[in-house]
Formats: C-alpha cells, structure tokens, sequence
C-alpha cells in the first residue's frame, strides 16, 4: 500500500476473534501490527516503505487444517476495504496497490489469497505484489535435497508438518500443498500480481521456492528471485 506512516509509535494488534489490543513497544517506528510477532521487523519496514503492514492472526493447525488460514487471510482483505471508509488510520491507505508479503508457510498463503482475490469479482482491494520469503509447499515427490544422504530427519519433520495442516485423506499433493494440482485458468495467471520470490541459500527447501519461481515464470507471470 503507498500510504504515509501513521504519526505515532504504536501498533494496534486485532486478533482473530476480532477484538483490539492497542499497545506501545519500548522501541519501534511507526507501524500497523495484527500479529503477535516480528513487530520490530514490521514496525522498520513500516517506517522504510512509508506504508501501512496489516499482519493476520489467522487460526493455526492441527486444531485448524487447511484452508482456513487461506479462508482467514483473505476475509482480512475484506475487513480492510470495510474499515476503510471509518478508520482514521485507514484514510491514506491505497487499495488500489496492495502488496501480499509471507514468510514460509505465509509466503504459500500470501500466492492463495492473491489467487482468490482475482476469483472474487466483489473483491475492491487490488494486489499488485507479492513478496514470498522461502515459501513452503511440497509435494509427494521428492527434491533432491530431500533425497540426499543425511536429509532423513528433515524429511521427517515437513512430512509431519504438512500431516499437521491437511485434512485426513489427503497428501503432500493435495492443491494447497502442491501448486501443480492447483487448477488455474490462463485468464486467472494472466491476471496474477508479480512477484518476488526470496529463497535461503541453505535452507532445506530451498529447491521448493525455486520451483514455485519456475512454474510462475511458465505461467507469464513477472517474477524475481533472490
């Protein structure tokens, strides 16, 4: 969003329940936080980008499997163009160019709201962007970092993971997890939000963030990766 920065040093967290909690951190910029974490990471990108960062609390597996987090982040969506006309913190917000940004499993919901975004002809907030930061998605093939000697208890821990967040019955190919099963029309990825993929150079996904590049460049979407 190209917004100027709130003029003061809180946050303002909004839970899932949607109740408030206003508070100010002993040290921060100005900055809009709804999560109750990386508030100094938030509060310095608020500053730098001069914008305002909405961060979801979105319900979390087990007790929530996919796709609520998807169902979650997107109503935020819905909630900010709402809010907009009657919160003064709201005025200089520009949702005619929003940006999606997620870390992890935030970088796979940031790629599924976008997507409905462009489903819902309702949908009055524009995402021109999206920032994944080493996005998590899998699927019941392996990588070759996955395969490699010594990677047991790693394949371990993700495979539990994604047994965690998707419903019984389903596997690591299941739409959420893996984008190749994810039925997408040519007109949809053409109205797709370009996008900026970050991958860790030792990070044990590494080779699925490079892969959800590399399909979103086969579809014609502008991407860079770092």
């Amino acid at each position: 969003m190209d917004t100027t920065v709130i003029g003061s040093s809180e946050f303002i967290k909004v839970l899932s329940d949607t109740s408030v909690e206003r508070f100010i951190p002993l040290t921060a910029p100005a900055s809009l936080d709804l999560y109750n974490g990386y508030h100094h990471f938030l509060g310095d990108l608020s500053a730098t980008s001069e914008s305002i960062i909405i961060s979801v609390d979105y319900r979390l597996a087990p007790e929530n499997k996919l796709p609520i987090a998807y169902e979650d982040c997107y109503a935020s969506l819905v909630w900010l163009r709402q809010q907009k006309p009657t919160e003064p913190w709201l005025q200089n917000a520009d949702l005619s160019r929003v940006f999606l940004l997620g870390d992890s499993a935030g970088g796979n919901i940031a790629h599924h709201v976008a997507i409905r975004a462009i489903r819902d002809e309702e949908c009055l907030v524009r995402i021109i962007g999206i920032i994944p930061i080493h996005p998590y998605f899998g699927s019941e093939k392996r990588t070759q970092l996955e395969m490699r000697h010594g990677s047991t208890d790693d394949v371990k821990s993700n495979d539990m993971f994604w047994r965690l967040s998707i419903s019984e019955g389903l596997n690591q190919d299941y739409e959420g997890c893996n984008l190749e099963q994810m039925e997408v029309s040519e007109s949809e990825w053409n109205w797709f939000p370009n996008v900026l993929v970050f991958v860790a150079g030792l990070d044990f996904l590494k080779e699925r963030g490079e892969a959800y590049a590399e399909i979103l460049n086969k579809k014609g979407v502008k991407e860079e990766k770092l």
